[in-house]
């Protein structure tokens, strides 16, 4: 039986047999939504602008959209114009938030990331929620 033959009788999904150190699978977990929100849902939006004034009021931010995810509303936060961001930035205006949105189960969009943007969104996000 190949290791991807073990995986599947094992787990009851197909698998390439590299289950990782440990022996386990690592969870992945995704909360931001890359997407317009869909019709009907409203979501608060926030424009992000990267200049220093804006970074210093991350925290700011983060806190008004926790608000809203602790209300059980969804949130649309958009990076139109931001070319790049950096994780420190990123963490500050998103690691709260993702770990209620992610807890409460309310979704958060994101609209417009530049590719790189979106690789930090998805840093910040993966160990926000632990994957």
């Amino acid at each position: 039986m190949s290791a991807g033959e073990r995986t599947k009788a094992r787990t009851g999904r197909p698998g390439s047999g590299s289950a990782g150190v440990g022996g386990g699978r690592r969870e992945s977990h995704k909360w931001l939504r890359f997407e317009e929100p869909p019709p009907g849902t409203r979501p608060a939006r926030f424009l992000v602008h990267l200049t220093r004034a804006e970074a210093a009021q991350a925290g700011e931010m983060s806190e008004e959209i926790s608000q809203r995810l602790l209300e059980r509303k969804p949130v649309a936060i958009d990076f139109t114009g931001v070319a790049a961001g950096t994780q420190s930035f990123l963490h500050a205006l998103l690691y709260q938030p993702l770990r209620l949105g992610g807890a409460l189960k309310v979704p958060i969009f994101v609209l417009r990331a530049e590719p790189k943007v979106r690789g930090w969104l998805e840093l910040v996000e993966s160990y926000a929620l632990g994957g």
